[in-house]
């Protein structure tokens, strides 16, 4: 299944042209990259987020979001975030900026 591309757009311009964002667009997804850590990522309609430990329990009680597994477990400091949780430029604006904002707090990685 492809990426949503109208939702790339959209989390595009919710960065701002001034961000030092790096995408990486695989067949099936696009993760924006800053510093080196994806603070978010499109895969198929869902957005997925980092939000950190310490914000993880806060995101999953906003509208929308879930827990995002690997392998069968659950990543306690990522997100899913469905349609619901991100139908207004206000609301994917807020996901955007907390990925961003946690990815800040994170050492620089040379990818």
């Amino acid at each position: 299944m492809a990426y949503d591309t109208r939702l790339a757009k959209r989390v595009r311009v919710a960065f701002g042209s001034g961000s030092r964002m790096i995408l990486m667009a695989l067949e099936d997804e696009v993760a924006f990259v800053y510093r080196g850590h994806v603070t978010c990522a499109i895969v198929g309609e869902d957005l997925h987020v980092l939000v950190g430990p310490k914000g993880y329990a806060a995101a999953l009680a906003r509208t929308g979001a879930r827990p995002a597994e690997r392998q069968g477990r659950p990543w306690k400091d990522m997100v899913i975030v469905d349609i619901e949780g991100m139908r207004t430029r206000v609301q994917l604006a807020r996901w955007v900026r907390e990925g961003m904002t946690f990815a800040k707090t994170l050492p620089e990685k040379v990818v």
